[in-house]
């Protein structure tokens, strides 16, 4: 049976809050983004359509701009990644009622000059991450919609091959790709680094929350239960970004979520049960002097 949907059904509300406070924080090189007409990219402002049939691109935020490409007959444009000079993008035609796509990938100036086919991939989703002549991009399984799968696609010699499966990239610090599982479970999480140069994968734990880059460092918090409980005890360590260097920043803090993570201080918060309703409270912990704060709301979030 086929699995539908990014996100669990039928989880409280409360639940859902914890997710978006402990739920990895993208982080993207300076450079390419995926466009939208709400968002400037260097000079100008690109995106799909209300047709979904072009791509559109302007120097102003009003008005319906001009037409960079078009989609060739019986597609739908999905996606359009660029930095203001280079316009990746892809056309997605549907092949079966089951959600299959087959998606073929371009790029053009935003002179609209240079367009060129590169390759096709299945399923495809979105453009993630470009390092050198090196595009990343997520495809979703053919079996399961909601388990995701990180292709590489060599620009020069145009080769496309899956480098990650059922993980997506939610970072990138240069060379280095921070990676985890599509999913809106709470539930302990596979996390990975992916070296561009090397094309090589490290399992960082099996039982991740939340993770941030720090400088040239990952912090990462870790479940020591197996599951996500109202109350969990975390464990917070540090890495390299190659995932060597593992050190143990925090031994164990009870919590229902874990926010913010810096050198200095742990954010978190704990959320109680009051009757039919629940109350959250938060904290920082100072970890050179392994005591908690307490915090505001208004605190917690700065």
């Amino acid at each position: 049976m086929k699995k539908y949907g990014l996100h669990i059904f039928g989880v409280v509300l409360f639940v859902s809050l914890i997710l978006k406070l402990g739920a990895p924080i993208q982080v993207w090189a300076a450079g390419f983004e995926n466009g939208s007409r709400e968002k400037k990219i260097g000079s100008y402002y690109i995106w799909i359509g209300s047709d979904s049939q072009t791509i559109r691109i302007s120097k102003s935020k009003k008005g319906n701009g001009t037409v960079l490409a078009k989609a060739a007959e019986g597609r739908k444009m999905r996606d359009c990644f660029s930095d203001g000079k280079t316009v990746y993008y892809a056309e997605s035609k549907e092949v079966d009622d089951e959600w299959h796509t087959v998606d073929y990938i371009y790029r053009i100036g935003t002179d609209k000059k240079g367009k060129q086919y590169l390759n096709k991939t299945r399923n495809f989703s979105e453009f993630e991450v470009r390092y050198k002549e090196k595009l990343y991009l997520s495809c979703t399984s053919d079996e399961y919609i909601d388990e995701i799968h990180t292709y590489c696609l060599d620009m020069k010699t145009k080769k496309i091959k899956r480098v990650m499966k059922n993980a997506e990239v939610w970072m990138q610090h240069g060379k280095y790709l921070i990676a985890v599982p599509n999913s809106g479970s709470a539930d302990p999480l596979d996390l990975y680094t992916y070296n561009c140069v090397s094309g090589k994968k490290v399992r960082i734990t099996k039982k991740m929350y939340t993770v941030q880059i720090i400088g040239k460092k990952l912090y990462y918090a870790e479940y020591l239960n197996d599951s996500y409980e109202t109350m969990n005890t975390f464990r917070i360590r540090s890495c390299n970004l190659s995932g060597t260097g593992k050190k143990t920043v925090v031994k164990n803090i009870q919590a229902t979520s874990i926010g913010k993570m810096t050198p200095k201080y742990i954010y978190y918060q704990i959320t109680r049960e009051w009757g039919n309703s629940y109350h959250d409270d938060y904290y920082r912990y100072v970890i050179k002097t392994k005591q908690s704060q307490s915090l505001t709301a208004s605190q917690y979030r700065e």
